[in-house]
């Protein structure tokens, strides 16, 4: 997959996340570029994890499971403590019925973050 359309892919992810669809997706990654230089804070939300955390939840987006588990464990590699990966690793491992390792990855969510609302619900949803 060439760059462009992974960086679309990443844009279009995040901002369906958060209810916010645009027509102009290379309008948007230019404002989301000018953004990051002028907040350097938020220079985490591009980084090499978080590419592969939105291709992950891209893949189990369209029931691509197994390629989403290679997507998130690469996020994983990066940043072991990236709480909405494992939660996505959670989900991807329940939809494949593998319940012990859904239960784990969720687990991990809820560990590196405790205020993973959808990490949490999916736990109490097992039990």
């Amino acid at each position: 997959m060439d760059s462009d359309i992974a960086g679309r892919i990443v844009v279009i992810v995040v901002l369906g996340q958060f209810g916010r669809w645009v027509a102009d997706v290379d309008e948007t990654i230019r404002n989301l570029s000018v953004e990051i230089l002028l907040q350097p804070s938020k220079r985490r939300s591009v980084g090499r994890h978080n590419r592969a955390e939105a291709r992950g939840q891209s893949l189990m987006a369209t029931g691509k499971y197994e390629a989403a588990i290679e997507d998130f464990n690469a996020a994983l590699n990066v940043s072991s403590d990236n709480s909405d990966a494992w939660a996505g690793l959670g989900f991807c491992y329940q939809k494949l019925n593998n319940r012990s390792k859904a239960v784990e990855s969720y687990q991990r969510a809820v560990s590196a973050n405790p205020n993973n609302t959808n990490a949490r619900s999916a736990l109490q949803r097992m039990s």
